[in-house]
């Protein structure tokens, strides 16, 4: 009798092998829809649904507002700008994936790394808060709430000063904590000019400098020496921007 010929039994063997196999197969495809369900559940729960192409990769479907696409980019802005704005359009909590869908309805190309980028820059100007891993909505202006009482001669008087001394004065004015956006507006509205390729990141890096100064947290501004006095209005975090 031939080596290579199988005896009865040995093809029994091999039957309920393969009946095993593919037993195991029905409970891994199993196991992978009921994930498969699972991360759709979690995806629903926070209004992300998903369709898919015979043959194409599987998109999330994105419900944008209307006016938020037909109000274009905004003229002459720099990458960065375009996506706070995006942001700050939307007027809720704004994925990612929101973000690129506006982008490419505006036929904007902008890659999702550098995407993820500017919304950190954002984060760290003061202009956009991270409420959730890959979540972020924007902080609302608050030159309506911080004293302007700088006026007339008060503001020409900026326009003789250095950069680093018309901050100051902007923040001694205030009479308490300043909000970097807000300072840099009324530096702005002065007719004052940070230079440099990023005047806001120019100012954030004159006004961490100077030690007149001190970042009560999120970005927030006052005059150390009142805040040393005990007219403490917000606790400094260690490590805020």
């Amino acid at each position: 009798m031939p080596n290579d010929m199988l005896l009865p039994d040995d093809i029994e063997k091999l039957i309920c092998e393969r009946e095993k196999l593919r037993e195991r197969d029905r409970e891994i495809e199993g196991e992978l829809q009921a994930w498969a369900d699972s991360i759709r559940r979690r995806l629903a729960a926070v209004g992300v649904s998903f369709t898919a192409e015979p043959g194409k990769a599987i998109r999330p479907v994105v419900s944008l507002p209307q006016e938020v696409i037909d109000g274009g980019p905004p003229a002459s802005a720099s990458q960065a700008d375009m996506v706070t704005e995006i942001v700050r359009r939307m007027d809720k909590v704004v994925r990612i994936v929101d973000v690129e869908a506006v982008l490419n309805e505006w036929g904007v190309k902008i890659p999702k790394s550098a995407v993820r980028s500017y919304l950190a820059h954002g984060v760290n100007e003061g202009v956009l808060e991270r409420v959730a891993r890959g979540q972020y909505v924007a902080v609302p202006a608050e030159d309506s709430s911080t004293p302007d009482v700088l006026h007339g001669e008060s503001y020409s008087r900026l326009l003789d000063m250095t950069l680093t001394d018309a901050a100051f004065e902007i923040v001694r004015a205030a009479g308490g904590p300043i909000h970097m956006a807000a300072l840099y507006d009324k530096l702005i509205s002065a007719g004052v000019q940070a230079g440099g390729s990023n005047p806001k990141n120019t100012l954030y890096g004159i006004v961490q400098k100077d030690g007149r100064l001190v970042n009560l947290g999120k970005n927030t501004w006052d005059l150390a020496e009142r805040q040393a006095s005990g007219e403490k209005l917000f606790r400094q975090t260690p490590g805020d921007v």
